[in-house]
This record gives C-alpha cells, sequence and structure tokens, in this order.
C-alpha cells in the first residue's frame, strides 16, 4: 500500500517492481502456514492429505520461490543500468516482458512431469 499511495499518478517501475516483489513474498509466508500447522499437530496431515490441494501447493512452491528470485534479479539488473545509464528512462515494458516470460516458462516447465 505504501507504494501505491506514494506515487498517485501511475507507478513507476520500481514501484512496481517493489509491488511484485511484496506480493511474491507474502505469498511464500501465506503458503508456509499449512507446513506449520502440520508441524504443530504433531504431524498429523491437515493439508497435505488431500491429494490435489498438495499438488497445487508444491506446484505454487517451485515457482514463487524462483519467482522471488527473479524479482531480486531484475531489482539488480534495473539498478545496474540506472547507474551506469543514469538519463535512460526504463518503462513499464522493462520490467513487464521479462516477467511475463519468465513466468509463462516456469509455469510450462512446472507442469511437465
Amino acid at each position: 500500500a505504501y507504494f501505491v499511495r506514494k506515487n498517485r499518478n501511475r507507478p513507476t517501475y520500481v514501484c512496481l517492481l517493489y509491488i511484485f516483489m511484496n506480493a511474491v513474498d507474502l505469498m511464500i509466508c501465506l503458503l508456509c502456514l499449512p507446513m506449520a500447522m502440520t508441524n504443530l499437530s504433531g504431524g498429523k496431515e491437515l493439508f497435505f492429505s488431500v491429494s490435489p490441494l498438495c499438488y497445487v501447493w508444491g506446484y505454487l512452491w517451485q515457482i514463487l520461490a524462483r519467482l522471488s528470485v527473479f524479482s531480486v534479479g531484475l531489482m539488480s539488473v534495473c539498478r545496474t543500468i540506472s547507474l551506469i545509464s543514469p538519463f535512460l528512462q526504463l518503462s513499464k515494458r522493462h520490467f513487464l516482458i521479462p516477467t511475463a516470460v519468465y513466468l509463462v516458462i516456469l509455469m510450462v516447465q512446472q507442469s511437465v512431469p
């Protein structure tokens, strides 16, 4: 919410990247809850006893962990470009296109057995 309220007109690519990074990290934290509940219940399979939910959880866990690392790497590349060429204006598409391509690659890669 901070990044949206800070720039009221249109969020820049930096704001979008921070929002994306925070959303991915929040989803990873939410995915940790079923593991914590299983561990706190003495090993009873509360969530992981249902096979389709277990598959969805594993699919999301694999994608989100890699997407988190990718977003940090993308932020590093954007900062490096800004340091090398300070007058070069990066737009949202410089962030959205690589993210969409990487997300599609990850989804296809994880769906193949």
